[in-house]
């Protein structure tokens, strides 16, 4: 009822066409003033004519109301999460109709995927959580020794450093290629560099690499091209340790 009084009151703040009524019964008084006609068919006229705007203002706010309370609990529904609306309807709330249920759509939509983002980005952490432990145990163990090895120590620190890059990149993932700068790179920069970066590796594991020159390019994103590389060249190293290359 509070909310029925304040769309009434709005709707009459918002009605403009009473003013039409007004400027009839003034040109209607001055008419009559003028012509010097009698006043009784002029009072029985603008009584048909105020009868009749009071039936078409009270038509209009039944149709206003009724339409802000749609209104209204569409976006009860929209905040809350959920669509019961009533069938789809012509006009006016048939146009809010298909508006809410799109809003709808997309929201379980993206609900839906933000589900299956999280429980996949819960699998990853759950995984990676396992392999960090590893490197981790792996330096325990060695600075317990009383003379730790201290290029053991470097390599399992570097194992450490690939899974904490992984998670860092796993992270641009999820900013949907906002990250993402491509430009046109010298190929052989770019594996002379991850080899650069790679170099220990290669050294603690007696492993060799033989670079061809290489003169093309490509369109990459420089940190990504060099994050899979080092991966590459990592489980290569790993297979491939002791034998020269």
């Amino acid at each position: 009822m509070k909310n029925s009084k304040k769309y009434g009151l709005d709707y009459l703040r918002e009605q403009k066409g009473y003013l039409l009524y007004l400027l009839i019964y003034v040109f209607l008084l001055f008419v009559w003033w003028l012509c010097d006609l009698p006043w009784q068919p002029m009072a029985y006229l603008f009584l048909l004519l105020t009868v009749f705007a009071s039936i078409q203002l009270l038509y209009g706010l039944r149709g206003y109301i009724r339409r802000r309370e749609l209104l209204a609990m569409y976006t009860r529904q929209a905040a809350e999460g959920v669509f019961a609306a009533e069938e789809e309807k012509e006009g006016l709330e048939g146009d809010w109709y298909r508006l809410v249920k799109a809003w709808h759509e997309e929201y379980e939509r993206q609900k839906e995927q933000n589900q299956e983002e999280k429980e996949q980005s819960g699998k990853y952490y759950t995984l990676w959580s396992h392999q960090i432990k590893t490197p981790i145990a792996a330096m325990n163990l060695l600075l317990q020794e009383e003379e730790p090895d201290l290029k053991s120590l470097k390599q399992e620190l570097w194992k450490a450093e690939q899974y904490v890059d992984m998670a860092l990149q796993y992270q641009r993932l999820d900013r949907s290629g906002r990250d993402l700068v491509l430009k046109e790179y010298p190929l052989e920069t770019l594996i002379k560099k991850a080899v650069k970066n790679m170099a220990s590796v290669f050294i603690y594991n007696k492993t060799g690499l033989q670079i061809e020159a290489m003169p093309e390019n490509v369109l990459t994103d420089e940190k990504w091209f060099l994050f899979v590389l080092e991966q590459v060249l990592g489980n290569a190293v790993k297979y491939t340790a002791g034998r020269e290359n």
